[in-house]
């Protein structure tokens, strides 16, 4: 049942090459009510990104998305002045991930995920936004 707290109605987007994580993904933001657009690869995320980044109100990253990490995507999207909300959802549990993810000013996930850890994860992050938006 979609809920009417979220501060945004601009979709989400989603950058991933695995399907099974897109499927994941759409169910939790359907299940929240916000939109998904969704980016299967490195180019087409970026070019969503640095083309209308007043688009969309956050950005969620797999793994691998094509054949860049998702790390180095959240990398280039913060070079490119990206000051969107973003999730790295990641099986690789290790401080140097956390290190570069914090440095980037991105949240980590650590996969497998629940929908319901990834519904808390995007309420966190909407929540920053917010205050951001409000300072």
């Amino acid at each position: 049942m979609p809920t009417s707290s979220w501060p945004f109605e601009r979709p989400i987007l989603v950058a991933s090459s695995y399907p099974a994580d897109a499927l994941l993904l759409r169910a939790a933001l359907d299940r929240v009510g916000l939109p998904m657009a969704l980016a299967e690869d490195a180019v087409t995320a970026m070019h969503a990104v640095c083309s209308q980044p007043a688009a969309f109100a956050g950005i969620v990253v797999g793994d691998r998305v094509g054949r860049a990490s998702g790390l180095t995507l959240c990398g280039l999207a913060r070079d490119a002045g990206c000051n969107l909300p973003i999730l790295l959802m990641t099986p690789d549990d290790c401080g140097t991930i956390a290190l570069r993810a914090a440095r980037l000013r991105v949240t980590v996930l650590w996969q497998p995920v629940s929908t319901r850890r990834l519904e808390d994860a995007l309420r966190g992050l909407f929540s920053q936004r917010r205050q951001c938006m409000a300072s």
